[in-house]
């Protein structure tokens, strides 16, 4: 049920598009620095708490029916979206671990030049919100990066579809799945609770 929903974020798929085949490095102070800013990056861009609201909502339809609680269904749609909003800076920096234990730092370097583009973050908002890229162009400054060999080896790593979220996923999960159980025992209870004392 839950891995669904990230498969439910493919229109983000190339922001976690790292290459596996990479070798993993031991990540420097300025990698990890610099990773971090491009997760933060990403994921604002992104507004990954909508993106999460929305996968959530396609997928509470094939959660299956709670017919001895009818609102259950509700209640765990909100815990998996609060428990993720309340997430999002675990979340920013798994996925820069991600990127500094990938790149190299000239790549992470360029990366962080390239993201900080507002077309750039503008080209994200538009995949995340599946609506047309749109045409405007990044910067005479960022263009020159682009054309770098670390700018377009960043590039390379973020165009790889078929990694689907690959690597983070499970960590993503294990991240939000206990906070989000705790939220939706905690409803439900109190459901429980106000139905009990209505009857």
């Amino acid at each position: 049920m839950f891995r669904s929903v990230f498969q439910g974020l493919a229109a983000l798929s190339f922001i976690a598009a790292l290459s596996l085949a990479s070798p993993v490095r031991a990540a420097t102070p300025e990698a990890e620095a610099l990773g971090l800013e491009i997760g933060t990056i990403l994921l604002d861009a992104a507004d990954f708490k909508s993106v999460i609201a929305k996968a959530m909502t396609e997928e509470s339809a094939s959660m299956g029916d709670f017919n001895f609680r009818p609102n259950w269904k509700q209640l765990l749609v909100d815990s998996m979206i609060e428990e993720t909003e309340h997430d999002i800076p675990a979340l920013k920096r798994l996925f820069g671990k991600s990127f500094a234990d990938n790149l190299t730092v000239e790549e992470l370097r360029a990366g962080v030049v390239i993201m900080r583009d507002p077309a750039m973050q503008a080209a994200i908002a538009a995949a995340a919100a599946d609506r047309p890229t749109p045409t405007t162009r990044p910067t005479r400054a960022t263009e020159k990066v682009v054309n770098s060999p670390a700018g377009r080896a960043f590039l390379d790593r973020l165009s790889h579809l078929d990694t689907v979220m690959s690597g983070l996923e499970n960590d993503f999960i294990a991240e939000i799945i206990p906070g989000a159980f705790r939220r939706f025992a905690d409803k439900a209870e109190a459901s429980e609770a106000a139905r009990n004392a209505a009857q």
